[in-house]
């Protein structure tokens, strides 16, 4: 199959550790190309060039200016930035892949929903991932302009616009079905591990004392206001326990939580390690080294830190509300929470660190091994390919 895959972003190289998305587009084009067919990536970015990427063909394209300076739609452009940026995109990236179409005919386009890349499309056989939704991953709800309401109804839009729309987890698949009124249910498709090499001189651990991990961007999406609440309420009473954070921190309700975090570093030196950027092979070593990996998302989409924590044979702790209830079966290869409490969190760790209760820990990492099956490249990247040909033969 000639594929053609819309993303906003890619993993390139340039990250030290890149974001989900980019991540995902990254195993998949290799996953594809590997089982022999042809990929062709169209991401956004800041300049039009076409070049190979570790034998990925991609084309970047940037936005197109699709009106005058000086006319009405120029004054549209200022007052609403995030809604025109959305447009331009999405209308740039039509025209790309429409030019190459025309070239050489692609089978099918994947688009992911996120800044409403499908907005306009080619009238062949295409599918929706859904990475994300506006109306959930909203850091400053509490500002709500006239752009960003507008931003949302074109991400609104432009799911509706799919008749194939498939992705990681049943959470947020379920939210949008119920919000949309889809005609068809979102599929759930596993999403690949790609195996890492493992750093094993990174070392942090700290004998006679439990390591607690927390890995992804420090925000409100993310959980971050509970998770400081947890930390403050496990070191006030525990001073034998390290909390090991990698991520970069974000604003949250006009404050930058880099200085809330600061703080709790000053609050407690001996207890907490934060990496702003960290390397893939250096945090699969501290996954491997964890007692405890967090995962107390608001919101969230299937993350990859918990395949890659898993991976490490690491056990997790997760909100209900992660999307990842088709990885993690409660109390059986991990466990999740459906409660914002922090109490009843901070009780939980306990419960799994406690030396009593390693022998239901032990049997939750046996259990680990069997549950990440379907997610190796070779399974999942046949279950896409699977996916693709159904709805080419529907079309």
């Amino acid at each position: 199959m000639r594929i053609a895959l819309v993303t906003t972003e890619l993993n390139r190289g340039e990250q030290i550790y890149p974001g989900g998305l980019a991540s995902y587009i990254y195993n998949i084009s290799v996953g594809l190309l590997d089982l022999g067919h042809s990929v062709t990536v169209f991401v956004y970015g800041t300049q039009n060039i076409h070049f190979k990427f570790k034998n990925i063909d991609v084309i970047e394209c940037c936005p197109m200016q699709i009106i005058r300076d000086g006319s009405i739609w120029s004054h549209i452009k200022k007052k609403f930035p995030i809604s025109y940026e959305r447009v331009s995109r999405s209308w740039s990236i039509y025209k790309k892949i429409k030019k190459e179409n025309n070239i050489l005919p692609f089978d099918i386009i994947h688009y992911t929903n996120w800044k409403a890349t499908g907005l306009f499309r080619l009238r062949i056989p295409s599918v929706l991932r859904i990475s994300s939704y506006d109306k959930l991953y909203d850091n400053n709800p509490n500002i709500q302009h006239f752009d960003k309401r507008i931003s949302k109804i074109l991400e609104k839009i432009c799911i509706l616009r799919f008749k194939y729309i498939f992705g990681p987890g049943k959470y947020i698949a379920t939210i949008i079905e119920n919000d949309l009124n889809l005609r068809n249910r979102i599929e759930i498709l596993p999403s690949p591990l790609t195996r890492h090499s493992v750093n094993k001189n990174f070392i942090i651990k700290n004998y006679g004392k439990k390591i607690i991990v927390y890995a992804g961007t420090l925000n409100r999406s993310k959980g971050v206001e509970l998770l400081f609440e947890i930390i403050v309420k496990i070191l006030q009473e525990d001073e034998n326990i390290i909390f090991f954070i990698s991520g970069k921190p974000g604003i949250l309700n006009g404050i930058s939580i880099k200085e809330t975090l600061i703080d709790l570093i000053h609050e407690f030196p001996n207890n907490i390690i934060w990496h702003e950027d960290l390397r893939k092979d250096d945090l699969l070593s501290v996954f491997g080294q964890a007692d405890l990996v967090l995962i107390p998302s608001i919101i969230d989409n299937f993350p990859n830190t918990a395949l890659e924590a898993m991976s490490q044979n690491s056990i997790i702790l997760a909100s209900s509300t992660s999307s990842l209830d088709t990885l993690i079966t409660n109390n059986i290869n991990g466990f999740l929470l459906d409660t914002r409490d922090p109490n009843i969190w901070v009780e939980k760790i306990k419960f799994i660190l406690d030396p009593k209760n390693q022998e239901n820990i032990s049997s939750a990492k046996l259990s680990i091994s069997e549950s990440m099956n379907e997610y190796t490249p070779k399974r999942s990247i046949n279950a896409l390919v699977n996916y693709y040909e159904k709805v080419i033969k529907e079309y």
